[in-house]
Protein backbone atom coordinates (compact mmCIF):
# COMPACT_ATOMS: atom_id res chain seq x y z
CA UNK A 1 0.00 0.00 0.00
CA UNK A 2 1.54 3.35 -1.00
CA UNK A 3 2.16 5.93 1.75
CA UNK A 4 0.00 8.97 1.10
CA UNK A 5 0.32 10.81 4.40
CA UNK A 6 3.24 11.34 6.77
CA UNK A 7 2.81 11.44 10.54
CA UNK A 8 5.03 14.43 11.30
CA UNK A 9 4.47 14.03 15.03
CA UNK A 10 6.51 10.84 14.90
CA UNK A 11 9.55 12.91 13.82
CA UNK A 12 9.37 15.39 16.68
CA UNK A 13 12.19 15.08 19.21
CA UNK A 14 10.85 14.47 22.71
CA UNK A 15 14.07 15.41 24.53
CA UNK A 16 17.72 16.14 23.79
CA UNK A 17 20.03 13.10 23.75
CA UNK A 18 21.90 14.40 26.81
CA UNK A 19 18.69 14.90 28.81
CA UNK A 20 17.09 12.25 30.99
CA UNK A 21 14.05 10.90 29.13
CA UNK A 22 10.82 12.34 30.53
CA UNK A 23 8.41 11.29 27.76
CA UNK A 24 8.01 8.34 25.43
CA UNK A 25 5.83 7.20 22.54
CA UNK A 26 3.25 4.51 22.86
CA UNK A 27 1.67 3.95 19.48
CA UNK A 28 0.50 7.36 18.30
CA UNK A 29 0.45 8.77 21.81
CA UNK A 30 3.14 10.64 23.72
CA UNK A 31 3.19 9.47 27.33
CA UNK A 32 4.72 11.44 30.20
CA UNK A 33 7.57 9.73 32.01
CA UNK A 34 10.41 7.51 30.91
CA UNK A 35 9.58 4.28 29.13
CA UNK A 36 9.73 1.64 31.88
CA UNK A 37 12.13 -1.23 31.46
CA UNK A 38 10.64 -4.70 31.18
CA UNK A 39 13.60 -6.15 33.10
CA UNK A 40 13.66 -6.13 36.89
CA UNK A 41 17.33 -5.28 37.44
CA UNK A 42 17.50 -2.16 35.19
CA UNK A 43 14.12 -0.98 36.48
CA UNK A 44 15.31 -1.15 40.09
CA UNK A 45 18.80 0.19 39.43
CA UNK A 46 17.54 3.31 37.64
CA UNK A 47 15.89 4.52 40.83
CA UNK A 48 18.96 3.81 42.95
CA UNK A 49 21.34 5.55 40.53
CA UNK A 50 19.01 8.55 40.13
CA UNK A 51 18.95 9.12 43.90
CA UNK A 52 22.72 8.67 44.10
CA UNK A 53 23.22 11.23 41.33
CA UNK A 54 20.95 13.72 43.11
CA UNK A 55 23.05 13.32 46.27
CA UNK A 56 26.20 14.34 44.42
CA UNK A 57 27.61 10.80 44.07
CA UNK A 58 27.69 10.30 47.82
CA UNK A 59 29.98 7.49 48.91
CA UNK A 60 32.10 7.51 45.76
CA UNK A 61 35.83 8.17 45.86
CA UNK A 62 37.14 11.65 45.13
CA UNK A 63 38.53 10.42 41.81
CA UNK A 64 35.14 9.10 40.74
CA UNK A 65 33.33 12.26 41.83
CA UNK A 66 35.80 14.53 40.01
CA UNK A 67 35.52 12.54 36.78
CA UNK A 68 31.73 12.17 36.84
CA UNK A 69 31.25 15.85 37.61
CA UNK A 70 33.69 16.85 34.87
CA UNK A 71 32.09 14.62 32.23
CA UNK A 72 28.48 15.52 32.90
CA UNK A 73 28.52 19.06 34.28
CA UNK A 74 27.23 20.48 30.98
CA UNK A 75 28.54 21.36 27.56
CA UNK A 76 32.21 20.94 26.68
CA UNK A 77 33.94 22.95 23.99
CA UNK A 78 35.88 20.92 21.42
CA UNK A 79 37.43 23.26 18.90
CA UNK A 80 34.59 25.58 17.94
CA UNK A 81 31.83 23.05 18.63
CA UNK A 82 29.87 22.15 21.74
CA UNK A 83 29.86 18.55 22.96
CA UNK A 84 27.79 16.71 25.57
CA UNK A 85 27.77 13.07 26.51
CA UNK A 86 24.42 11.37 25.93
CA UNK A 87 22.29 10.50 28.92
CA UNK A 88 22.45 6.78 28.08
CA UNK A 89 26.27 7.00 28.21
CA UNK A 90 26.09 8.88 31.49
CA UNK A 91 23.70 6.41 33.06
CA UNK A 92 25.83 3.47 31.97
CA UNK A 93 29.08 4.69 33.55
CA UNK A 94 27.27 6.01 36.64
CA UNK A 95 25.69 2.59 37.14
CA UNK A 96 29.07 0.89 36.78
CA UNK A 97 30.66 3.17 39.40
CA UNK A 98 27.66 2.85 41.71
CA UNK A 99 27.64 -0.94 41.62
CA UNK A 100 31.37 -1.56 41.74
CA UNK A 101 32.62 1.16 44.06
CA UNK A 102 29.71 2.40 46.16
CA UNK A 103 27.55 -0.70 46.65
CA UNK A 104 30.39 -3.17 45.97
CA UNK A 105 27.97 -5.50 44.17
CA UNK A 106 30.43 -7.60 42.22
CA UNK A 107 28.75 -10.94 41.56
CA UNK A 108 25.93 -12.05 39.31
CA UNK A 109 24.10 -13.55 42.25
CA UNK A 110 24.55 -10.30 44.17
CA UNK A 111 23.00 -8.31 41.32
CA UNK A 112 20.02 -10.64 41.12
CA UNK A 113 19.58 -10.82 44.88
CA UNK A 114 19.79 -7.05 45.45
CA UNK A 115 18.07 -5.68 42.36
CA UNK A 116 16.14 -8.59 40.84
CA UNK A 117 12.43 -9.24 40.91
CA UNK A 118 10.89 -9.60 44.38
CA UNK A 119 8.57 -12.17 42.83
CA UNK A 120 11.52 -14.53 42.41
CA UNK A 121 13.62 -14.10 45.58
CA UNK A 122 15.45 -17.41 45.16
CA UNK A 123 16.74 -16.74 41.62
CA UNK A 124 20.21 -15.84 42.88
CA UNK A 125 20.62 -19.31 44.37
CA UNK A 126 20.67 -20.82 40.90
CA UNK A 127 23.90 -19.07 39.89
CA UNK A 128 26.84 -21.53 39.83
CA UNK A 129 30.02 -20.48 41.68
CA UNK A 130 31.99 -20.23 38.43
CA UNK A 131 29.66 -17.42 37.28
CA UNK A 132 30.44 -15.47 40.45
CA UNK A 133 34.22 -15.72 40.12
CA UNK A 134 34.58 -12.35 38.38
CA UNK A 135 32.66 -9.09 38.46
CA UNK A 136 30.52 -8.90 35.32
CA UNK A 137 28.49 -5.94 34.08
CA UNK A 138 26.70 -5.55 30.75
CA UNK A 139 25.15 -2.34 29.36
CA UNK A 140 22.69 -2.40 26.50
CA UNK A 141 22.75 0.65 24.24
CA UNK A 142 21.03 1.09 20.90
CA UNK A 143 23.05 1.23 17.70
CA UNK A 144 24.54 4.68 17.20
CA UNK A 145 24.21 5.82 20.82
CA UNK A 146 27.93 5.70 21.52
CA UNK A 147 29.06 2.44 23.06
CA UNK A 148 32.67 3.37 22.25
CA UNK A 149 32.23 6.54 24.32
CA UNK A 150 31.10 4.40 27.25
CA UNK A 151 34.16 2.20 26.86
CA UNK A 152 36.46 5.22 26.95
CA UNK A 153 34.74 6.58 30.08
CA UNK A 154 35.17 3.23 31.83
CA UNK A 155 38.83 3.02 30.81
CA UNK A 156 39.63 6.52 32.08
CA UNK A 157 37.76 5.87 35.34
CA UNK A 158 39.68 2.65 35.99
CA UNK A 159 43.04 4.18 35.07
CA UNK A 160 42.80 7.26 37.29
CA UNK A 161 41.16 5.35 40.13
CA UNK A 162 44.13 3.00 40.17
CA UNK A 163 46.49 5.98 39.95
CA UNK A 164 45.04 8.21 42.67
CA UNK A 165 43.09 6.06 45.14
CA UNK A 166 45.39 4.48 47.71
CA UNK A 167 43.22 1.41 48.34
CA UNK A 168 42.07 1.01 44.73
CA UNK A 169 41.61 -2.47 43.31
CA UNK A 170 41.14 -1.10 39.80
CA UNK A 171 43.71 -1.47 37.04
CA UNK A 172 45.63 1.01 34.91
CA UNK A 173 46.13 -1.60 32.17
CA UNK A 174 43.10 -2.52 30.10
CA UNK A 175 42.36 -4.83 27.19
CA UNK A 176 39.74 -4.00 24.55
CA UNK A 177 38.28 -7.11 22.92
CA UNK A 178 36.40 -7.03 19.60
CA UNK A 179 34.00 -9.79 18.50
CA UNK A 180 35.12 -9.65 14.88
CA UNK A 181 37.22 -7.90 12.27
CA UNK A 182 34.62 -5.27 11.38
CA UNK A 183 34.16 -4.11 14.96
CA UNK A 184 37.91 -4.35 15.53
CA UNK A 185 38.61 -1.96 12.66
CA UNK A 186 36.03 0.51 13.98
CA UNK A 187 37.51 0.37 17.47
CA UNK A 188 40.98 0.84 16.02
CA UNK A 189 39.85 4.11 14.44
CA UNK A 190 38.92 5.47 17.89
CA UNK A 191 41.48 3.84 20.16
CA UNK A 192 44.44 3.63 17.80
CA UNK A 193 47.17 6.00 18.98
CA UNK A 194 44.93 7.02 21.87
CA UNK A 195 42.84 9.17 19.49
CA UNK A 196 39.65 9.20 21.56
CA UNK A 197 41.54 10.21 24.72
CA UNK A 198 43.00 13.23 22.95
CA UNK A 199 39.85 14.35 21.15
CA UNK A 200 37.10 13.76 23.73
CA UNK A 201 36.84 15.73 27.00
CA UNK A 202 37.71 12.68 29.06
CA UNK A 203 40.36 14.17 31.33
CA UNK A 204 39.90 17.34 33.43
CA UNK A 205 42.70 19.64 32.30
CA UNK A 206 42.29 22.80 34.38
CA UNK A 207 43.54 21.19 37.60
CA UNK A 208 46.48 19.70 35.72
CA UNK A 209 47.28 23.07 34.13
CA UNK A 210 47.05 24.82 37.51
CA UNK A 211 49.32 22.25 39.16
CA UNK A 212 51.93 22.83 36.45
CA UNK A 213 51.67 26.57 37.05
CA UNK A 214 52.20 26.08 40.81
CA UNK A 215 55.34 24.14 39.95
CA UNK A 216 56.81 27.23 38.25
CA UNK A 217 55.27 30.13 40.21
CA UNK A 218 58.17 32.15 41.59
CA UNK A 219 56.84 32.51 45.15
CA UNK A 220 55.36 29.02 45.68
CA UNK A 221 57.55 26.91 47.97
CA UNK A 222 55.37 23.79 48.11
CA UNK A 223 51.96 22.50 47.11
CA UNK A 224 49.98 19.27 47.31
CA UNK A 225 46.82 17.92 45.70
CA UNK A 226 44.11 17.35 48.27
CA UNK A 227 43.13 13.81 47.31
CA UNK A 228 43.04 10.22 48.47
CA UNK A 229 41.75 8.63 51.69
CA UNK A 230 43.35 11.33 53.89
CA UNK A 231 41.91 14.26 51.91
CA UNK A 232 40.51 17.21 53.82
CA UNK A 233 36.70 17.13 53.69
CA UNK A 234 34.81 20.20 54.88
CA UNK A 235 31.19 19.77 55.93
CA UNK A 236 28.70 22.33 54.61
CA UNK A 237 24.97 22.78 54.00
CA UNK A 238 24.25 22.73 50.27
CA UNK A 239 21.67 24.75 48.33
CA UNK A 240 18.93 22.36 49.43
CA UNK A 241 19.90 22.41 53.09
CA UNK A 242 21.55 18.97 53.11
CA UNK A 243 24.85 18.18 54.80
CA UNK A 244 27.49 17.60 52.12
CA UNK A 245 31.26 17.26 51.98
CA UNK A 246 33.49 19.69 50.13
CA UNK A 247 37.00 18.67 49.07
CA UNK A 248 39.12 21.70 47.98
CA UNK A 249 41.72 21.08 45.29
CA UNK A 250 45.14 22.17 46.61
CA UNK A 251 47.21 23.08 49.66
CA UNK A 252 49.82 25.75 48.84
CA UNK A 253 52.62 27.39 50.88
CA UNK A 254 54.34 30.57 49.70
CA UNK A 255 57.80 32.00 50.44
CA UNK A 256 56.42 34.02 53.36
CA UNK A 257 55.38 30.86 55.17
CA UNK A 258 51.66 31.51 54.58
CA UNK A 259 49.29 28.69 53.63
CA UNK A 260 46.47 28.66 51.12
CA UNK A 261 43.51 26.40 50.51
CA UNK A 262 42.82 26.63 46.77
CA UNK A 263 39.79 25.70 44.70
CA UNK A 264 39.95 25.66 40.90
CA UNK A 265 36.62 25.82 39.13
CA UNK A 266 35.86 25.52 35.44
CA UNK A 267 32.11 24.93 35.47
CA UNK A 268 28.94 26.31 37.12
CA UNK A 269 28.18 24.92 40.58
CA UNK A 270 25.05 25.92 42.51
CA UNK A 271 26.85 25.20 45.78
CA UNK A 272 29.91 27.40 45.22
CA UNK A 273 28.90 30.13 47.67
CA UNK A 274 28.10 27.56 50.37
CA UNK A 275 31.45 25.86 49.83
CA UNK A 276 33.27 29.21 49.93
CA UNK A 277 31.67 30.12 53.23
CA UNK A 278 32.59 26.77 54.77
CA UNK A 279 36.17 26.96 53.44
CA UNK A 280 36.66 30.51 54.74
CA UNK A 281 35.44 29.37 58.15
CA UNK A 282 37.84 26.40 58.08
CA UNK A 283 40.78 28.69 57.23
CA UNK A 284 39.92 31.04 60.09
CA UNK A 285 39.82 28.12 62.53
CA UNK A 286 43.07 26.66 61.15
CA UNK A 287 44.84 30.02 61.45
CA UNK A 288 43.70 30.44 65.03
CA UNK A 289 44.64 26.89 66.03
CA UNK A 290 48.02 26.73 64.24
CA UNK A 291 49.27 30.31 64.61
CA UNK A 292 50.05 30.50 60.88
CA UNK A 293 48.03 32.23 58.20
CA UNK A 294 45.54 30.19 56.18
CA UNK A 295 43.66 31.83 53.27
CA UNK A 296 41.06 30.42 50.92
CA UNK A 297 41.49 31.17 47.20
CA UNK A 298 38.85 30.55 44.56
CA UNK A 299 40.30 30.41 41.03
CA UNK A 300 37.81 30.51 38.18
CA UNK A 301 38.95 29.13 34.84
CA UNK A 302 37.36 31.98 32.88
CA UNK A 303 39.48 34.60 34.63
CA UNK A 304 42.49 32.30 34.59
CA UNK A 305 42.34 31.88 30.82
CA UNK A 306 42.49 35.63 30.27
CA UNK A 307 45.33 36.32 32.72
CA UNK A 308 49.05 35.71 32.76
CA UNK A 309 49.99 35.25 36.40
CA UNK A 310 53.64 34.89 37.22
CA UNK A 311 53.31 34.57 40.99
CA UNK A 312 50.90 33.54 43.68
CA UNK A 313 50.88 37.16 44.89
CA UNK A 314 49.46 38.28 41.54
CA UNK A 315 46.87 35.53 41.65
CA UNK A 316 45.77 36.50 45.15
CA UNK A 317 44.87 40.01 43.97
CA UNK A 318 42.36 38.54 41.50
CA UNK A 319 41.29 35.24 43.03
CA UNK A 320 39.11 36.63 45.83
CA UNK A 321 37.23 38.77 43.29
CA UNK A 322 36.63 35.99 40.80
CA UNK A 323 32.97 35.19 40.03
CA UNK A 324 31.22 31.98 41.03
Amino acid sequence: MPITEMNEQALLRLYAPWEEPDRHRQGDEIIDGRRPSQLAIPKTLRGHVNRWRELGYEGASETSRVLLTHWFRGEHLIGDSGFRYYFCQREAIETLVYLYEVERTRTVSGLISEYGSPENPLAALGIPPTENAWAKYAFKLATGTGKTKCMSLAIVWSYFHALYEQDSDMTARLLVIAPGLTVYERLLEDFGGGKIFHEDPLIPHFEVEFARWLDYAEDVVAFAKNAGPQALRIDYLDSEGRISHYIPDFFVRDNNGDYFLVETKGYPDPNVEYKKKAAHSWCQSASKASGVSWTYLFVHQMEWNFSNFRSLAELILIATRMPS
